[in-house]
């Protein structure tokens, strides 16, 4: 991640707002290197021009308690990935929170990013299966809301209904559905292009990726991109 992305959004919020802004990068694994602040620009003898400030979370540092105690909704997604987050338990705690919320709508963003950041969370094969067992339960309930059958009745394909009863084949089709539930949530202009492309894909990583892939994404042609290069490798 490039420290000058960090500079441009500070100082273009600053300067359209008049108000202070503070960055945050949050990690959620703890995968790789960690960058560390401020953002600097320098001039070319490497004398500091300007700099921005901004704030590392570190999520597996987190307390689960203390984020569960800021009470905001949207952060429930995140509890799986917090220091003693990673069991089944705080999951339901999740699912629970979120059908709590008011608003319908909110509970069909949500979902999809708090199952794709469980799944980031449990590396153990029996907690990923029943995480998965989990949301297919979970999508049947979500049928039923207003913002489902109005996604449902513009056209949106749906997930893929057929496949094995076993083994990879049934995970790889669950993976998909859950892809393809993430996809419609964020860029469902993509649903179709992105259902034509993964129906070959046969590796599990790749979806799981891909469906990361999505949250991480801002702009639809960010992740459209990703699904060009999925189609190029051939995955």
């Amino acid at each position: 991640m490039k420290r000058s992305v960090f500079w441009n959004y500070n100082i273009l919020l600053s300067g359209k707002f008049d108000i202070p802004v503070v960055s945050f990068v949050i990690y959620l694994k703890k995968d790789g290197s960690v960058i560390k602040p401020p953002a600097l620009r320098k001039l070319r003898r490497g004398r500091p021009l300007s700099w921005v400030d901004f704030v590392v979370v570190k999520l597996w540092e987190v307390a689960t308690a203390e984020l569960r105690d800021l009470g905001l909704v949207g952060l429930l997604p995140l509890l799986p990935l917090t220091k003693e987050g990673t069991t089944q338990q705080v999951v339901e705690e999740v699912i629970t929170g979120l059908w709590a919320a008011k608003g319908e709508h909110s509970q069909a963003q949500l979902f999809p990013i708090a199952f794709t950041l469980s799944s980031l969370a449990f590396d153990g094969s029996a907690d990923k299966k029943w995480l998965i067992r989990r949301f297919r339960m979970l999508e049947d309930m979500l049928q039923e809301t207003v913002i489902y059958q109005y996604i449902k009745q513009q056209g949106v394909a749906e997930g893929e209904q057929q496949g094995l009863e076993k083994g990879l084949q049934q995970e790889l089709q669950d993976l998909r559905r859950l892809l393809l539930s993430s996809v419609r949530s964020k860029f469902p202009a993509l649903v179709p292009v992105t259902n034509k492309l993964i129906a070959q894909v046969g590796s599990a990583q790749v979806l799981m990726d891909l469906t990361l892939k999505v949250f991480a994404s801002q702009t639809i042609g960010e992740f459209y991109k990703a699904l060009t290069l999925l189609n190029e490798s051939g995955s």
